[in-house]
């Protein structure tokens, strides 16, 4: 190859340092070493020793632990940086070689050292002449450099006044640093229209590595450090306002996320101050010439060293604290999203791990904005997002789970958990919420078993009590948490193994499952003895069975754990009423009411109360405060064809300033309206309307909505309908029964009530038909199957009576009046002995009866 001018091999070594192309730098060196230029023997040193140092660093960046290392491995860098400050030409490039001398000090813990040759290198004239990109990133790293050497060299001296000058010198040297290098890459991306690359190796000569990488990020965090919040802030929305280029995303999204982090934690709606608009170019240009970049010992900064900034057109600009924060995270999950490494590849692991925690982190922090502000449904649209690399990923895959929890999306929140479960299946959270999903919305009972019994199984390979013994105290948690996790697995165990038992046809199944329910209980409570819940389960499970002494007992022991737990307060009550204790039953329901005004199962619990006790009045006072909470609660929330539902019954009593007692319902009730509304009502509309009111049995737990705030004016009139019944007012029960009507006609419940009031006027094909309608649509209602088989006893159908109260006593064995009714029509039949045993049966029954069924009370899993 022919020798090259030293000219131009010169420029050539310049535009590959300015690439950061070391290898052909130094190659073009040694080719300037043989040729024995004159001249130019302290380029060639200094190349050679810059050289090292940047390969070194790109392999182990200027940190604390890697001194050692660096001492070692950049030796004879140093001597090629002394023997190029010898040469004879050395005043060219003397203020670059210490430069490079006090980044190779700082790499080698000498901060000292590395200070004086800053000093010495004239940082601040150099600031002023920048001949090239490679010059200003030397320049910048420099100012994070002497910045970082100062946080290491303590001060001489303890006044406070130079410690807060150190500070000052220090944040405005990373100020300095940082401007210079988004300008840095700014200019980069200006100038390479290619990446350059060698033997088909991209050089990538626009990162920023970890010393100017920290000078960014360390601006802000010095300010919001010293506590000056706003300051902070203001240094976030600057670097964010930079001019964007290609290399800067990531640089983007971490500063986003950071600033959000930043508002999240720190700022609130009355302290948040929103970003002031964007300058104008022409504007920003002004005030960068007159602004002053206070670097001790400098004089005012250059204004072309500042990055550019976006100008104010087209700029959205947010007002309040949350859409600042949604604005920056939106923007940084963007980038994380695109930026995830979705290869498998063994050789791209940790990249993978690096970018999928980067993520991961936004994600968190969008969970922490959106679940502030109640919005799980927004935040489930999003994190479904992360489902493209979220194989594997236990935390984001959990995450998905609750969020599509929290929106209501239960059944496919189950689905996800159970994948959750997949990647951990010793995890026992993942279990038990996919047990509390399965009972409580989804009613998938054999599910919330197979789950339940998943954790026991887990943690009875070891202990499942706490260990007295253990040696040290995280095996101790370690065993404790294991036994709380086992505890509610038992409770959820019971509880399904409870409803199951409900819904059992075989007497000897349910009698099983009853046992494997108190026997659950049991292991909770013995588990973890200050659980309220247990308490309450096994208290609700032996009142179910009509245990009432033991259950009083256990439902007193829960209350003394929690004496606000509402449950509990109620099971106290049906308790003391199963005791016909019923004035202390009401006298407790008024105290719990003091504290839960607006509970309707305790209103309605106290109009049975008033009624057993013969205080019809109050009942009614109290079923009008009712009607009242209904339209206060649910009204306002109602679209305006949805408040013409019903013949507006409810109205007119509310306008009546009298009391019920006072007020004759017929005055105000159009005996056709309901009729009419039920004939036009549509097949399809027929199992959406069932499964709603069917709430009023807590068999199905209603859908928030307008159909569960009919559901409950539904409930309410048929509950006046049966305190008129008791006071022998038949018509106006009758045009309570017509108002539920006309909201819900194909109710069971409603129909049921119209049988009652047939039945009640001795009109009994009437009530038989009603009956039976209701026993069609759901099959195991007692009341119905109960009062089925009187009216056929009343008609003469004995058989078919006898047939009705026997499948009424097979579904609910502690029906009492079933019993009795089921004696009188096996003593018509002639069967005295069979009957004998179903009227004891009954009155043992009756004097263990609450005035509400046990079953009204929810099972609680919380």
């Amino acid at each position: 190859m022919a020798a090259r001018k030293p000219g131009r091999l010169e420029l050539e070594v310049e535009k590959c340092r300015a690439e950061g192309n070391w290898t052909k730098a130094m190659e073009l060196v040694r080719q300037l070493e043989r040729g024995k230029h004159s001249g130019l023997e302290s380029l060639v040193q200094l190349v050679l020793g810059e050289t090292k140092l940047e390969l070194h660093l790109q392999e182990v960046p200027p940190k604390e632990e890697n001194i050692a290392k660096a001492s070692r491995a950049l030796t004879e860098a140093r001597r090629h940086f002394n023997d190029a400050l010898k040469g004879e030409h050395k005043q060219k490039w003397a203020e670059e070689i210490l430069l490079l001398q006090g980044k190779l000090n700082y790499a080698t813990g000498n901060y000292e050292d590395a200070l004086g040759c800053f000093c010495k290198g004239r940082l601040e004239e150099l600031s002023t002449n920048i001949q090239s990109n490679r010059i200003l990133r030397l320049i910048a790293e420099a100012y994070a450099l002497k910045a970082m050497c100062l946080e290491k060299v303590p001060l001489k001296t303890f006044s406070k006044m130079k410690q807060a000058e150190r500070e000052e010198e220090i944040i405005s040297l990373y100020e300095h640093s940082g401007d210079m290098a988004l300008l840095y890459l700014q200019e980069c991306e200006k100038g390479q229209k290619a990446t350059p690359t060698v033997g088909g190796v991209t050089i990538n000569n626009t990162d920023l590595g970890h010393v100017l990488e920290t000078a960014i990020y360390r601006t802000p965090v010095l300010h919001l450090k010293n506590g000056d919040l706003s300051t902070g802030i203001g240094r976030f929305r600057e670097m964010l306002r930079a001019v964007e280029a290609r290399c800067t995303q990531n640089l983007r999204q971490t500063l986003a996320r950071q600033l959000s982090e930043v508002l999240l934690r720190s700022v609130c709606e009355k302290t948040y101050s929103p970003p002031v608009s964007p300058l104008s170019s022409e504007t920003v240009q002004k005030r960068a010439s007159v602004a002053d970049v206070k670097v001790p010992g400098s004089s005012t900064a250059s204004p072309s060293l500042r990055p550019k900034l976006y100008s104010s057109e087209g700029v959205f600009i947010p007002t309040q604290d949350t859409e600042e924060s949604l604005l920056l995270l939106l923007l940084s999950e963007a980038i994380a999203n695109r930026e995830v490494v979705l290869s498998r590849a063994p050789e791209h692991k940790e990249s993978r791990v690096q970018t999928v925690s980067n993520a991961s982190a936004v994600y968190d922090l969008l969970t922490i904005l959106l679940i502030r502000r109640s919005q799980p449904g927004l935040l489930a649209e999003i994190l479904e997002r992360t489902m493209k690399f979220g194989f594997d990923e236990f935390h984001l895959w959990f995450q998905f789970g609750l969020s599509l929890l929290a929106a209501g999306k239960h059944a496919r929140a189950v689905r996800v958990l159970k994948e959750c479960h997949t990647i951990q299946p010793d995890n026992g959270t993942v279990c038990l919420f996919v047990a509390k999903l399965c009972i409580e919305h989804l009613h998938q009972l054999e599910d919330a078993v197979i789950y339940s019994k998943k954790v026991i199984e887990r943690d009875s390979k070891n202990s499942l009590g706490p260990r007295r013994d253990s040696k040290n105290s995280v095996d101790l948690q370690r065993d404790s948490e294991k036994s709380l996790h086992a505890s509610r697995a038992f409770l959820m165990l019971g509880v399904a193994y409870s409803m199951q038992a409900t819904e059992a046809k075989l007497m000897s199944a349910r009698h099983e499952l009853q046992k494997k329910a108190l026997d659950a209980f049991n292991r909770s409570h013995t588990l973890d003895p200050d659980d309220h819940l247990a308490l309450f389960h096994l208290g609700l499970q032996l009142a179910l069975q009509r245990q009432i002494a033991e259950a009083l007992q256990r439902v007193q022991q829960a209350l003394q754990l929690r004496p606000d737990h509402l449950p509990s307060l109620h099971l106290l009550a049906l308790l003391l009423s199963a005791g016909k204790q019923h004035t202390e039953a009401r006298q407790l329901v008024d105290a719990a009411l003091s504290e839960y005004p607006e509970n309707s199962s305790l209103l309605f619990t106290k109009v049975k109360l008033s009624v057993a006790g013969g205080d019809a009045e109050e009942a009614l006072v109290t079923c009008k405060h009712l009607l009242q909470l209904w339209k206060d609660t649910f009204e306002p929330t109602l679209k305006e064809e949805e408040r013409r539902r019903g013949s507006g019954l409810i109205d007119k009593v509310m306008a009546d300033k009298r009391s019920l007692a006072q007020i004759h319902i017929t005055e105000f009730s159009d005996g056709d309206s309901g009729s009419v509304y039920a004939d036009s009502i549509a097949a399809s509309k027929v199992e959406k309307a069932l499964s709603e009111v069917a709430s009023s049995l807590n068999s199905y737990t209603p859908k928030p909505g307008p159909q569960q705030a009919w559901a409950m004016q539904v409930h309410i009139w048929l509950n006046i309908a049966d305190v008129y019944l008791a006071m022998g007012k038949v018509e106006d029960a009758r045009a309570c029964v017509q108002e539920a009507h006309a909201i819900f006609p194909y109710s069971h419940l409603v129909i049921f009530k119209r049988g009652c009031i047939h039945e009640m006027k001795h009109e009994y094909p009437e009530a038989k038909k009603c009956f039976s309608d209701a026993t069609a649509i759901n099959p195991s209602h007692v009341p119905s199957l109960q009062h089925l088989g009187m009216a056929n006893y009343h008609l003469g159908n004995l058989v078919q009576g006898e047939k009705a109260l026997r499948d009424a006593v097979n579904i609910d064995n502690t029906a009492h009046e079933a019993w009795a009714n089921l004696g009188k029509v096996l003593e018509a039949q002639g069967d005295h002995l069979a009957a004998t045993d179903c009227y004891f049966t009954s009155l043992e029954l009756e004097a263990s009866s609450p005035v509400v069924q046990f079953s009204i009370i929810p099972k609680q899993l919380h």
